[in-house]
């Protein structure tokens, strides 16, 4: 009995933070909207502190999730990054504006755009949507890469090109032209490994 009681508690929790983060989760779009149609009227940092907010409350409040992140300390502000991280998960883009204070954007498969919440969160801090069919796309994504670090915006870009879903989640091959803006820039490149994000789905 008694573990049928902590086994009903335990799932309980679970249901608690289902219903909990659906609830915020749900309203996310309706406080979204003044920076979606009127995009202009904001600044990067403006929107990407709003963005870094709510992804906060989603790793805070609805997931309970602690990230461990070593090496953090080694990024300086006054430098511009090229964030080159492996992908397990649709939580990393999150994860990783979880942890930069600094306007971060992305470079994110065209797709992207069309889901509910991360799409939108792409949409407001100016993310690179990219259409992998299109090489004409690929050559205007490095050229917007580029003007994104000359102008001091950190980016992002996950170099495999898709999530790993290999059981043991190792790392694919990434595509050289990923590195192709650091290189007409001279920016720092950061590898970033993510570890077990896709436990957390």
């Amino acid at each position: 009995i008694l573990k049928m009681v902590m086994f009903m508690i335990h799932i309980g929790k679970y249901f608690g933070y289902i219903f909990n983060g659906a609830g915020k989760i749900l309203v996310y779009p309706h406080h979204a909207k003044k920076y979606i149609k009127n995009k202009d009227e904001y600044t990067l940092d403006e929107r990407y502190k709003f963005v870094k907010g709510k992804v906060n409350e989603v790793f805070n409040d609805i997931l309970k999730v602690k990230l461990d992140v070593t090496g953090l300390e080694k990024l300086k502000d006054d430098e511009t990054y090229l964030f080159v991280p492996n992908h397990q998960s649709m939580l990393d883009p999150l994860s990783l504006i979880y942890l930069f204070d600094k306007p971060t954007i992305f470079v994110s498969k065209k797709e992207v755009y069309k889901m509910p919440v991360v799409g939108k969160i792409d949409y407001i801090i100016d993310s690179i949507f990219l259409d992998r069919e299109n090489p004409r796309d690929a050559l205007n994504m490095v050229r917007k890469c580029r003007e994104y670090l000359l102008n001091k915006t950190n980016v992002v870009i996950f170099a495999e090109g898709t999530r790993s879903k290999n059981k043991e989640v190792t790392i694919a091959d990434y595509k050289a032209g990923s590195f192709k803006c650091a290189y007409d820039t001279g920016c720092k490149v950061v590898p970033v490994v993510i570890d077990k994000s896709y436990i957390i789905l």
